[in-house]
């Protein structure tokens, strides 16, 4: 093989990697939801939480980041109160389960304006690492009060992520991509002040996984 070769095969998988991170924004604005990323179907499968989504996202989270009118916020609150019922309901049925979940995120991406879908777009890559790496838990992110400076690091920081995810080779990114969560989450955490610090270390801790079977049985009582 000659230097021609090896110079064109390398420029074609630049290009398929730069495309590859490119459909990120794609995928959002399309589904409303955050790109699944490598280990997350096998929580979902298990019963897991879904990803970061327009219909999942807690009703203040939305209106923090485009400000929600009265109308929107109630039809969004009913639209998520149905998906929690009816993905309870299909619990089990994962093809079921995805079709609501599309058709929840359908159904707020239409309610909201043009301008509010453009700017949740650009930021729900960001929302997902977020939550994925736990640097900003979502159940206090409105109260962490991220400013705009911070989240343009930020969703810079989710952009390169994405990229250099997208150069890995298939194979490898289901090993490499806990370490490039875990370099966000740093580089997240090296952008809050102290003061924002102090309101994610008092947010709740998620549940360990399987904690409740393997909690020891109670001794029996005499009797």
């Amino acid at each position: 093989m000659n230097c021609s070769t090896i110079a064109r095969i390398s420029l074609c998988a630049l290009g398929l990697a730069l495309l590859s991170s490119g459909n990120v924004l794609a995928q959002a604005a399309a589904t409303g939801q955050a790109p699944a990323t490598p280990g997350q179907g096998q929580g979902q499968r298990g019963g897991g939480r879904a990803g970061v989504s327009l219909a999942t996202l807690p009703v203040a989270v939305l209106d923090s980041l485009v400000t929600l009118d009265a109308d929107q916020k109630t039809k969004i609150t009913a639209i998520q109160a149905t998906l929690k019922t009816d993905t309870a309901a299909a619990t089990g049925d994962q093809q079921k389960m995805r079709e609501l979940r599309t058709k929840a995120n359908t159904d707020v991406k239409a309610l909201l304006k043009e301008d509010q879908n453009k700017k949740l777009t650009e930021v729900l890559p960001a929302l997902g690492l977020l939550v994925q790496s736990r640097a900003v838990p979502i159940v206090v992110l409105v109260d962490v009060k991220l400013t705009a400076v911070q989240w343009t690091k930020i969703k810079a920081a989710a952009k390169d992520v994405a990229e250099k995810t997208a150069a890995l080779p298939q194979e490898d990114r289901r090993a490499k991509r806990p370490e490039l969560v875990a370099a966000f989450k740093t580089a997240v955490e090296a952008l809050l002040t102290d003061d924002q610090k102090k309101v994610i270390e008092k947010a709740p801790k998620p549940a360990a996984r399987g904690a409740a079977a393997a909690a020891p049985a109670p001794a029996a009582g005499n009797n």
